[in-house]
């Protein structure tokens, strides 16, 4: 009895897994913690210029537009994406606002010549998606000195975009991609070109799906501005040697993390440490854990959520 009960259990997870597994796949991932590097060996470092890196993470971009003759300008951009970005794709990216911009001031934008697609703040603070030329305001807020994720993603096959603030859906956008030829106009970065802008913060976390369903926990319905259950992430996932948990702590506390087996077998203890509200991030080196699935469990005061990973050898 409670062998069957212990192989249902794991055809669950191996079913939970599996539809997990249809989700979009990690294309890059920049973490631009110390270093500029793809994390996932597919693309070339980014282009960083007048962007030191943060003592807490990420780099500091100034604003300055690198052709205004100001000093201190900055700049950093992505390599060149394949010419299947424009057709679906999906970006995250963590952000924290040092001050408000005169005017419209972007996250992170595609392209150099065409700015097809883009995440902008706005002077009041608020959420815009660029599209092409125009783009869609939204009603949701960041605030400054806080770190934020925002999601940008596009599906031509239905000519919809859509921008999502800390997991809550900002705004939708009905639109196709208008874009150059050029190499240049398949990255992202920080800058507009076509308005001389340049965004003012720290940003950190780049990461850039080959779908628009991304495993990101983002939903078409609106909700809380922020989650309201220790949402739990990783990546890369699959893993091969290690992993960046990521989860969000609803109020200051403890937090503690721990992964287990199939068979419920506790296999490493990842955290267990005071957090302040807000999101985190918790690196795990898997050892010589064969390959198989695995189960990540977080638990911060009264909120519990779990997180299946799997570690491909």
């Amino acid at each position: 009895m409670k062998s069957a009960l212990t192989m249902s259990a794991v055809l669950l997870l191996f079913l939970c897994f599996s539809a997990r597994a249809q989700h979009a796949s990690l294309m890059a991932w920049y973490p631009l913690n110390g270093s500029a590097n793809d994390s996932t060996g597919q693309y070339g470092p980014m282009l960083l210029e007048n962007t030191p890196f943060a003592s807490g993470g990420g780099i500091l971009c100034s604003g300055i537009y690198r052709n205004s003759g100001k000093p201190g300008w900055c700049d950093a951009e992505t390599p060149a994406m394949p010419l299947t970005i424009f057709r679906a794709f999906g970006l995250a990216v963590q952000f924290k606002v040092d001050s408000l911009p005169a005017r419209n001031s972007p996250v992170f934008i595609g392209g150099k010549d065409y700015r097809w697609m883009g995440i902008d703040v706005r002077p009041n603070g608020t959420m815009y998606l660029r599209t092409n030329s125009s783009g869609v305001a939204s009603s949701l807020t960041c605030a400054l000195g806080v770190w934020h994720e925002a999601v940008m993603t596009y599906d031509s096959a239905a000519a919809e975009g859509k921008l999502y603030l800390d997991g809550a859906l900002a705004c939708t956008a009905s639109f196709t991609i208008d874009h150059g030829v050029g190499a240049f106009d398949r990255t992202f970065g920080i800058t507009n070109y076509a308005s001389g802008d340049a965004f003012r913060g720290t940003v950190k976390n780049v990461r850039i799906y080959s779908s628009p369903n991304m495993p990101l926990g983002t939903g078409d319905e609106p909700r809380a501005h922020q989650p309201q259950t220790p949402a739990l992430r990783n990546h890369p996932d699959p893993l091969t040697t290690g992993t960046v948990f990521e989860f969000f702590m609803t109020e200051a506390g403890n937090a503690a993390m721990t992964v287990v087996d199939m068979l419920g077998h506790e296999v490493a203890r990842v955290l267990d440490a005071r957090r302040t509200a807000g999101w985190h991030s918790v690196s795990w080196d898997c050892g010589r854990l064969p390959s198989g699935l695995y189960l990540a469990r977080l638990t911060t005061g009264r909120d519990v959520a779990a997180k299946l990973v799997r570690i491909l050898r």
